[in-house]
């Protein structure tokens, strides 16, 4: 386990996105054969996994938001029911690399798309990837959820991607709708070999937070609104 210096609980009793249900989690946890309420079928087989912000230092309660903490991916893998394992495991951004005293993530962006990726996961290619939306690249995950380093999809991600891609089942590939602050909104198509290509750039004369995407058989939905 990896303990991370936090204030004491009572000091942030009252400060939203960091008490009660949003309470970071202050470690690092690997456990084995879980104990098991009930019956888990023996055809369910694989990782449960989810992700979510989780701050790996101690945040400043006036500034912090919720959307902005590292992220932490945690998994849960079945077999034959039984619970073999549970994982909880940092996204090793620039934060945790500092908060953690960790070998730095290799891979592209450093410096500028090395930021939290704490959304969402997909899978391209084999691979699983944690990823967010606003700028920062995805990172790639081994099984056991620990960090294997940023990934621009071979080169073919020209800025960041997304924490809401859509897989469309008749052509294989993912769609998603990328912004930051200072870029277009770009449309980008990513195949099942792990290769982005941008379908077009949309210069809009905001910075909408568009969040998410939608698609149909003919077109591309680009909400132009916040969340």
């Amino acid at each position: 386990m990896t303990f991370i210096s936090k204030p004491h609980a009572s000091m942030l009793s009252e400060v939203p996105y960091l008490a009660n249900n949003f309470k970071p989690i202050e470690v690092e946890t690997t456990a084995f054969d879980l104990e098991v309420i009930g019956h888990i079928p023996e055809a369910l087989n694989g990782r449960l996994l989810r992700i979510g912000p989780n701050p790996a230092s101690v945040p400043d309660p006036a500034q912090y938001h919720w959307f902005s903490g590292s992220g932490m991916a945690h998994g849960l893998r079945l077999r034959k029911g039984r619970a073999e394992w549970y994982r909880s495991r940092y996204v090793r951004d620039a934060s945790v690399v500092a908060a953690l005293n960790s070998p730095p993530l290799e891979g592209p962006g450093v410096g500028r798309r090395d930021g939290s990726v704490n959304t969402n996961f997909t899978s391209v290619g084999g691979k699983l990837y944690a990823v967010v939306e606003a700028g920062s690249l995805p990172v790639e995950l081994n099984y056991e959820l620990e960090s294997v380093a940023r990934a621009d999809f071979n080169g073919t991600l020209e800025t960041g991607f997304t924490g809401h891609p859509k897989f469309d089942p008749i052509t294989g590939e993912q769609h998603a709708l990328a912004y930051e602050p200072g870029q277009p909104v770009r449309y980008i198509s990513l195949d099942q070999n792990g290769y982005a290509t941008t379908k077009a750039r949309i210069d809009l004369p905001h910075i909408p937070l568009i969040h998410d995407m939608a698609f149909t058989a003919s077109f591309i939905v680009i909400p132009d609104l916040p969340v």
